[in-house]
């Protein structure tokens, strides 16, 4: 990097710059400049990375914890995120492109005429940026999108899809992404509060579109991924809506050059997306996140690379993005991979083929969700169990061998690698180096598991809409699961008192209290809710999680419990259902779970999810119930004797796993239906909408009450 661009830089930050001369991906542009870390970067660090440092400059407020911050940014003056050089996410594109336009980007496999897909096929930077030109400028000057319009998006992750968010940062625009799980009163409202004019939709969602009651009279314009099918488009006409295809605006563009517009120009401070939280106890709020916002993600990945916190990067990585480009996680890994010139396949649209497509692309990171390690696990579980005598021998003394191993800091084993786990690894196409896991916790077993047996390093994200989906990351060579490690580089956390619920930030060993957190990482406001903002973000800037952490004896973060999603008993005891429901699933019997409790009642009562094939096994071994593994499956689970057993092994289960008494279910029913979100019952990341499951099972829970009062 020449000296000029150096002094240019230091110019504007007026900070201690610290040069990388060799940018591990060699981006330029003033990208690899950082106020320089607090602490130099050594083997000894590396290897054993300090705890969250506590900031002794700042005076101890009054009910609450001193800040801590990452290492690399105790000493410096102001919070900071973005990559020097990058101004907003099109600018991020934009100067990839430039340093990488043959780099690889984004890959998607075609569906062949016996209904099998294809391999990948990738656009490179420079091919997917001429089509952001053609849309972009499309956008501009036929749908007169500029500065601050609004456009909603509908779909699963796509080509299409990314043409349109592209296109719409393209003018300086703002996306609201949308899914149809919010339901269609929620949908009604956010069309209604954003004003949005112009909604792009894949063609099976347009009918969706259209049974929103404002819809009619609200949307303009449709911009549709593929044709639309003839009775949508027919309503559609009738409505009044143009409908676009987004590939006949391509072919408009390049038979007419002089469409073609540049970017407007866009400022860090400017809006970038409204995304609106899934609702999971109540009415659906838009989280409005700025382009320093979204940066913020994407520098603190970089910095935590330079740190070496997190795996070397490599332009041959790649993940596959299949979590909803709607949720701000994916929305700002994606980001990230785009800003590191990596690439990114998309799955084919279907959760029952994401198996396939992972074989298919074979990622080296792999972004998930707690849910579906939890899934692997299950059945890894079984499978095994179901193995002869010499296999389970093998497969327990494997996995103790190399959890012994893991307790050092390694990963990998020569010998069980390759002999007990290569089978296991390969599901995942057998290159995976490193996985995040976001949106829940994940419990200690399943973590374990993973590391284990696909000998990669596991980083677990703690974060939310509100903080662009990170608050804090577990550290490089972590030896335990179950903690939350250590803050994000650009931001701070502080821990509020709780005193109702007996948690301080003086509490001995441990300080405990609600998680707060500051940074440029941290949400501009609810769109059009002043008040709402006001309870969630005070004056400094400090964002309310709603959770209760603790500082470890490492001085990592730990999540313990939950201030909004607790209730008290009616004799005093409050309990946290989620902390419940997690160890409830990790039994083989359970595969969901929703546990309830009221102020007015003395216990609590859940709805179970179990799993058919072991719940059939068990009631038919161990209960001797005649034809448990063929009678319908709603006649099983109304057996009483069936409840009976299974409430006293959930017990045992329970108490197993330290929770007390009053923790435990003291009825329950049993569901055929699992929870989906299709029903309505999880958001898109899995999460349980805990107030829809409340108002579909409340008949069922006013019943379970009435149960236990007669038997009293």
């Amino acid at each position: 990097m020449s000296e000029e661009k150096v002094q240019k830089v230091e110019e504007v930050t007026n900070n201690n710059i610290k040069v990388d001369e060799n940018d591990i991906n060699n981006r330029g542009f003033g990208a690899n400049l950082y106020p320089k870390f607090s602490r130099p970067i050594t083997e000894a660090l590396i290897k054993n990375p300090p705890g969250a440092v506590e900031m002794t400059k700042y005076p101890k407020k009054e009910g609450e914890g001193k800040p801590r911050r990452m290492f690399v940014s105790e000493k410096w003056d102001k919070l900071y995120g973005e990559p020097i050089g990058v101004t907003s996410l099109f600018n991020n594109l934009e100067l990839t492109t430039q340093k990488r336009p043959n780099n690889r980007f984004i890959g998607v496999r075609n569906k062949k005429e016996d209904g099998t897909y294809g391999e990948y096929e990738y656009q490179t930077y420079s091919e997917f940026y001429k089509h952001i030109e053609n849309f972009g400028s499309y956008f501009n000057k036929k749908l007169n999108v500029q500065k601050d319009t609004i456009i909603g998006i509908i779909g699963i992750n796509s080509l299409q899809w990314a043409y349109t968010m592209f296109g719409t940062f393209y003018n300086n625009g703002i996306i609201v992404p949308l899914y149809d799980t919010l339901g269609i009163s929620s949908l009604e409202m956010v069309i209604e509060q954003t004003e949005m004019k112009i909604v792009a939709a894949s063609a099976e969602k347009i009918k969706l579109l259209i049974s929103i009651p404002n819809f009619k009279e609200c949307i303009k314009t449709v911009i549709a991924f593929t044709e639309p099918r003839e009775d949508d488009r027919a309503i559609l006409k009738e409505y009044g809506i143009n409908v676009i295809v987004i590939g006949d605006m391509e072919k408009e563009i390049e038979a007419d050059p002089s469409l073609k517009t540049n970017p407007i120009p866009t400022d860090i401070e400017d809006t970038a997306m409204i995304c609106y939280t899934s609702g999971t106890t109540g009415k659906p709020k838009g989280v409005v996140l700025t382009q320093r916002n979204m940066l913020s993600f994407v520098g603190n990945v970089y910095i935590c690379i330079l740190s070496q916190q997190l795996y070397p990067y490599s332009e041959k990585d790649c993940y596959i993005s299949y979590l909803p480009l709607a949720h701000v996680f994916e929305q700002a890994v994606f980001h990230s991979f785009i800003f590191l010139g990596a690439r990114i396949g998309f799955y084919t649209g279907s959760v029952k083929n994401v198996m396939s497509d992972i074989m298919a692309l074979k990622p080296t990171c792999f972004i998930t969700v707690p849910r579906l390690l939890n899934r692997i696990y299950s059945v890894v579980n079984k499978t095994i169990a179901s193995r002869s005598i010499l296999v389970r021998f093998l497969f327990n003394l494997a996995c103790k061998s190399k959890m012994k191993r893991l307790a050092k800091g390694k990963v990998t084993h020569w010998l069980w690698d390759g002999l007990v786990f290569k089978s296991i690894r390969e599901k995942l196409g057998g290159e995976v180096k490193i996985m995040l896991v976001g949106s829940a916790p994940l419990s200690a077993e399943v973590m374990d598991f993973m590391r284990i047996a696909f000998s990669c390093e596991i980083f677990e994200g703690y974060g939310s809409t509100e903080t662009v989906g990170c608050i804090s990351l577990t550290r490089r060579s972590e030896t335990e699961a179950g903690n939350n490690g250590i803050p994000w580089p650009g931001c701070e956390i502080k821990l509020r008192d709780i005193p109702e619920m007996n948690y301080t930030s003086d509490d001995k060993p441990y300080p405990r209290g609600e998680i707060m957190v500051r940074g440029p990482n941290v949400f501009k406001e609810y769109f059009k809710m002043p008040e709402v903002t006001a309870e969630n973000k005070d004056e400094e800037g400090w964002c309310h999680t709603g959770d209760i952490g603790m500082w470890d004896e490492k001085d990592r973060l730990r999540i313990i419990d939950r201030v909004k999603n607790i209730f008290k008993l009616a004799q005093g005891e409050y309990v946290a259902p989620e902390k419940i429901e997690n160890i409830l699933i990790n039994h083989e019997l359970i595969e969901q779970a929703f546990v309830h409790g009221e102020s007015l009642q003395n216990s609590l009562v859940g709805v179970l999810v179990p799993d058919e094939k072991e719940i059939r096994h068990y009631a038919l071994t161990n209960l001797n119930i005649i034809k448990a593994d063929t009678m319908p499956l709603k006649e099983l689970y109304a057996r009483q004797d069936l409840k009976k057993a299974l409430l006293q092994l959930l017990d045992k289960h329970c108490r197993a796993n330290d929770l007390k008494g009053f923790e435990c279910l003291h009825n329950i029913i049993l569901e055929t239906e699992p929870f989906t979100t299709e029903n309505n019952l999880l958001t898109p990341v899995f999460k349980l909408k805990r107030n829809v499951a409340i108002k579909k099972y409340r008949k069922a829970i006013d019943q379970m009450y009435i149960e236990m009062e007669k038997e009293e």
